[in-house]
């Protein structure tokens, strides 16, 4: 008996679920036939709606009434011809799709009648939104999306020590990175790089190329794989046993090597060193420093053929940058206190090599990195899109002004429709069509706008000689964004007017005349109402606009420590083109002279930075006279500069006197100090026979002005400048221009950038 149950509820339920799929079948049948086949539909519609008034009038025929009172009482039990076809095409299915095409058709109708107010509404909607996705563009280039071609980038953090700084120095040297890279339980890896100008040598001409030293797991951990060849082996890392072996970018195999398929296993000069090719990287791959460009990747065991130094055998030395990939389920607090345990355990076991240095470690994501221009714009995209929502706002509600206006136009329109039987649903859905019409057609046009403004984010960048690359562009996280704001937008500005005007009074608008339409009181408040949030909101625009102005301003009135008026920059460098220091010495006397000899050229110097660029060198001074305080870091930014920087930068020298071509290597060492740093070091005191200790080299001080070398709105920093023949300045050239010859100078200084 209980298995005969069992059997009938099993079958019941098998009768059930195949009656559901048979329903639906039905209905798929009947979508599809209402869909396409609507012109018989109308027809046999208007015929048996016909046929049930004709039954209705014979009904009252034979009940005793004439034939016209029969008729007119047939039709008022009916209900109206049209409202019946109307309820009809609701019950069928398919039915919404079909009011959905006819509201779209009178949408269109209603915007060509009206090209001029569409136009106006589309090009309001257009700058509105395309103030929002030139941002998101930015953002979603850099914040993002931080390194173009690598796919996950949610678990990669930068590693930093010491205080968090928006202009910080490398902060780890290779053996550190070494053991916290074995002893680490938190992550899957850790890389370490450090970035460059090299010079692809070999040919008639030498190129410079910004490339990177990296550690051979360096690609690994970034899960980048070449799309020829291989990269980088465990083994050709190692310190003293790593090979000559090279990784190319995508741009270099194109540029210079044709985009030869047989370039895997050749060889190349960098820095007039060998290397065998044993991969190209992926065409979007830049390296993992956000917005820089690398295009050449070699392993850190090679520093002493590609800069001339030995620095993975040293401890003291800190020059890598690193980034480190969080295993599956650590979060960042418990990596962060795992490698300051680890580092406290490092300092202890080597106390000489960490003693002047913070070894406190600290995690950022990378959109917020301070290695890249991630860490200059982490802060002001977000407040430009603040302002572009602003702006947003301010045109939806411009453009609901507008609508709500018009609907007063057409209330006449709208009455005879709800008096026809239009139900207040179907008059609030054809002006949400209208709106959302006209929120993608805004949405269109601001997607070409931004297509020519996303790439403008360069220009935001200050001049600098590092490889700034910035990728910004439509893709399709900004196209959807976009879609989504103007469908957004659209419901904003245009549900008031819906609502309005499908709640009309429609006997009294009926009874108007066409000529005296008015503003009801309480459409005069509304309107009222969106006024003042234009105001508001324009205010809030103008006061923004205002505040900006004003730091635009101040920034341009602030004084840099230096004239930047009539001042060329030109960089180049000699080492990596086989130049020695002897002949490089040569190089530099004879560059000098002969843009001295230039007719409106003042002054010229040589210094191994630029003034308000991205990057400063430093250095761990010991200074005379002063006791670091435990854990104090007397890491100091500095600059080996040449004769005549002072004057060329139009900076005046407070005491003592600057550089002179008598300073030279048989001449006692020498420096110059800014005076925030007699303010700390030796406050109220002269700096003048001072003695500053860098690597041994004792040096004299003297005191110049106030110099921002990195930002304008940076805190005045301890800045020495150093004129160090021991290390002759490659690359950065400076010349003042007399104002009667700017323009034959500039050309100048071009032509040496070349």
């Amino acid at each position: 008996m209980g298995a005969d149950c069992a059997w009938d509820l099993a079958d019941s339920g098998g009768v059930v679920t195949k009656k559901r799929k048979l329903r639906w079948l039905s209905r798929a049948v009947s979508f599809f036939r209402n869909v396409t086949g609507r012109q018989k539909d109308e027809l046999d519609i208007a015929a048996e709606v016909s046929a049930h008034l004709d039954l209705l009038i014979e009904e009252k025929l034979r009940s005793g009434m004439k034939p016209d009172e029969a008729e007119r009482a047939a039709q008022i039990e009916l209900g109206g011809v049209e409202q019946v076809k109307e309820q009809v095409r609701d019950a069928r299915a398919g039915a919404w799709l079909d009011a959905l095409v006819r509201d779209c058709r009178f949408a269109l109708r209603m915007s060509r009648k009206n090209a001029g107010f569409t136009a106006i509404v589309v090009l309001t909607l257009a700058l509105g939104i395309a103030a929002n996705t030139t941002v998101l563009s930015w953002i979603s280039a850099t914040l993002l999306n931080p390194i173009p071609g690598v796919a996950q980038t949610s678990d990669l953090v930068t590693v930093m020590r010491g205080d968090r700084s928006d202009h910080p120095t490398p902060p780890f040297s290779y053996p550190d990175l070494h053991d916290l890279s074995e002893r680490t339980q938190t992550f899957s890896g850790l890389l370490g790089y450090h970035d460059d100008y090299m010079s692809l040598t070999g040919a008639a001409k030498p190129e410079r190329i910004y490339g990177a030293l990296t550690t051979a797991n360096y690609f690994d951990v970034l899960g980048v794989h070449a799309i020829l060849g291989r990269t980088f082996l465990p083994e050709e890392g190692t310190p003293r046993a790593g090979a000559a072996v090279i990784v190319i970018g995508y741009t270099v195999w194109q540029n210079h090597f044709a985009g030869d398929p047989q370039i895997v296993g050749k060889t190349i000069q960098i820095n007039r060193h060998p290397y065998s090719v044993i991969g190209v990287a992926p065409r979007d791959f830049t390296g993992c420093a956000p917005g820089l460009r690398t295009e050449l990747w070699i392993p850190v065991s090679m520093d002493r053929d590609v800069w001339g130094f030995n620095r993975p055998d040293y401890r003291g030395i800190f020059w890598l940058n690193v980034l480190g990939k969080l295993r599956p389920g650590v979060t960042k607090n418990q990596a962060q206190a795992e490698l300051n345990l680890l580092m406290r355990g490092i300092a202890e076991r080597f106390p000489e090599d960490h003693r002047d240095s913070p070894n406190e470690i600290s995690l950022d994501p990378l959109w917020r990195s301070p290695f890249g221009i991630n860490g200059y714009l982490y802060k002001i995209l977000p407040m430009l899109l603040g302002l572009a929502v602003v702006l947003l706002l301010l045109a939806c509600a411009n453009v609901a002004s507008l609508l709500l206006v018009r609907s007063v136009g057409r209330r006449r329109e709208i009455a005879i429709r709800l008096g026809m039987g239009a139900s207040r649903k179907q008059i609030i859905r054809q002006f949400l069509i209208e709106s959302l019409l006209l929120g993608l057609l805004g949405g269109t046009a601001a997607i070409v706008i931004t297509m020519c403004t996303s790439r403008s984010l360069v220009a935001f960048f200050p001049p600098s000689s590092l490889p700034l690359t910035n990728d910004a562009h439509v893709d399709q996280r900004v196209l959807f964004v976009t879609i989504a704001v103007s469908i957004l937008a659209a419901i904003i500005f245009g549900i008031v007017p819906a609502l309005r005007s499908s709640s009309l009074p429609v006997q009294s608008v009926l009874k108007e005349e066409a000529t005296s339409v008015s503003l009801t009181l309480h459409k005069g408040r509304l309107l009222s109402g969106l006024v003042v949030a234009q105001i508001s909101l324009s205010l809030v625009l103008l006061v923004c606009a205002g505040l900006f102005t004003r730091s635009l301003q101040k920034a341009q009135q602030s004084d840099p420590g230096f004239e930047a008026n009539h001042l060329l920059l030109a960089s180049y460098e000699l080492s990596p083109a086989g130049y020695t220091r002897a002949t490089g010495v040569a190089f530099n006397r004879q560059v000098l002279d002969r843009l001295s000899a230039l007719p409106g050229v003042e002054s010229v110097t040589l210094a191994d930075f630029s003034p308000l660029s991205f990057s400063i060198h430093s250095d761990y001074l010991q200074i005379e006279g002063y006791v670091p305080q435990p854990h104090e870091w007397m890491e100091i930014s500095r600059a080996i500069v040449g004769p005549n920087y002072f004057r060329t930068l139009r900076t005046s020298v407070i005491s003592g006197r600057e550089f002179t071509e008598a300073d030279n290597p048989e001449s006692q060492l020498v420096a110059v100090v800014n005076q925030a740093f007699v303010d700390r070091y030796w406050p109220g005191g002269n700096a003048i026979g001072k003695q500053v200790t860098d690597g041994g080299d004792r040096n004299g001080g003297r005191t110049t002005e106030q110099t921002k070398q990195q930002a304008l709105d940076q805190k005045l920093a301890d800045d020495l400048f150093a004129r160090s023949a021991h290390s002759q300045p490659d690359g950065n050239l400076a010349a003042t221009a007399d104002r009667t010859h700017q323009q034959e100078t500039r050309n100048v200084g071009a032509g040496q950038q070349e």
